[in-house]
């Protein structure tokens, strides 16, 4: 596409193109073939945002327009998200954003411009005729006749409840008006800047769903897995890659996810085909099947269906490892803030929380079993619990399953 746009010649600002050549012209406004190139630069720069820039000033020089921008604007509090310009000289590039808050009044308030025509480009001084007061307006006064503009036409891209965005082309004062062919080549223009305006923010949408996705399954210290209704692995968190490399219960074939032993096999492809089939077959919080390791540590796979993003969409099921033998435990501040322990004491919770006995706790922290017994008196009094296996499951309930790799 920068070929083609090379090997184009644009007439000079504000200056009509000439007549003839030969080439077969869409209502004497622009020839077929110049039209698909236009047509052409915005959808590419649908697909490589970066490309914007060169498009809006193919679009100017070919309209005869001064100066170009494109810019993306969050509601309600006017704030500038995207800002891009061509032919727009220095200071006034710079200082563009710095307007984005007047830039509504200019056109005669939010509520005015939320009812301008959404396909049809909008003239200024045919929106606001009342040039005395619009050319008061400090956006005029301190920016556009400087630069020795006196009108802009928008394309409007995106107009909601969150953004408001558009295409605005300077006039230069020395070309008279903006005159109706202008209006109506840009009026072919403005569903296919729409289109790839939708599909710039849709890919910046799925770009960001995809990667937190993935950054907060990554602080996963166990294994994700998620998967489609034939087993085939859509994505797998680092503890999953490092489960599955490992060769262990859990392993993968032609990218779909098997088990080493049958019977558990059979039972998590069942469990997966009703996740990702109706829903109340499994039930919102999943399934548990037990697996053992080919080491012997016993764990559970637990499946989880997951919503799909729009209705008839493909279903996938999330499948999370627990492994016996690594049970999580909550961070010392945690756990003493919440039950007043002392640090002694949350020492000893942590060793007989984590399934360790009163001798086994007591060399690992090089005490006596006498003083682990009597703060383990005091943990249990502070904590409400009586059991250890109660100390186990509490432990287990302020713990988050995140990596500190």
């Amino acid at each position: 596409m920068t070929a083609r746009l090379a090997a184009c010649t644009f007439p000079k600002l504000n200056r009509r193109p000439a007549e003839g050549g030969g080439l077969k012209r869409m209502d004497d406004l622009i020839t077929a073939e110049r039209l698909s190139v236009l047509i052409g630069e915005i959808y590419d720069s649908a697909i490589d945002p970066l490309r914007w820039t060169a498009t809006i000033d193919a679009i100017r020089q070919e309209l005869g327009f001064a100066t170009a921008s494109l810019d993306l604007i969050a509601l309600p509090a006017v704030e500038s998200l995207v800002n891009v310009s061509a032919n727009i000289p220095e200071p006034y590039a710079a200082t563009l954003v710095d307007y984005t808050p007047q830039l509504s009044e200019l056109w005669g308030g939010v509520d005015k411009v939320m009812k301008l025509p959404l396909d049809e480009p909008a003239v200024l001084t045919r929106v606001r005729p009342d040039r005395a007061a619009l050319f008061r307006h400090p956006i005029y006064v301190e920016w556009a006749t400087p630069q020795g503009l006196s009108d802009m036409m928008a394309l409007w891209l995106a107009r909601d409840s969150d953004t408001v965005g558009s295409m605005a082309f300077g006039w230069a004062a020395a070309a008279g008006s903006i005159g109706d062919r202008e209006v109506r080549i840009a009026r072919m223009l403005v569903p296919h800047a729409q289109r790839a305006a939708t599909i710039n923010r849709l890919l910046d949408l799925a770009a960001l769903r995809d990667a937190t996705f993935g950054a907060l399954f990554d602080t996963l210290d166990a294994p994700v897995l998620v998967v489609g209704a034939d087993l085939k692995i859509v994505h797998a968190n680092r503890a999953g890659r490092m489960l599955i490399g490992r060769g262990g219960a859990l392993r993968l074939r032609g990218g779909t996810l098997t088990t080493t032993d049958r019977g558990t096999h059979h039972a998590l492809d069942a469990a997966i085909r009703d996740a990702t089939g109706d829903i109340t077959a499994l039930g919102r919080k999943g399934f548990g099947i037990p697996l053992k390791d080919v080491d012997g540590d016993v764990g559970a796979l637990h499946v989880l269906p997951l919503r799909p993003d729009h209705p008839g969409g493909r279903r996938h099921a999330a499948i999370f490892v627990a492994r016996a033998c690594a049970a999580p435990s909550p961070a010392k501040s945690v756990v003493e803030a919440l039950f007043g322990l002392t640090p002694a004491e949350t020492a000893v919770f942590q060793q007989v929380a984590g399934g360790h006995d009163v001798p086994r706790a007591a060399a690992r922290l090089g005490i006596a079993p006498s003083t682990v017994r009597t703060h383990l008196l005091r943990v249990y009094d502070k904590t409400g619990v009586r059991r250890q296996a109660d100390l186990v499951r509490l432990s287990t309930s302020l713990a988050m399953p995140v990596s500190c790799t």
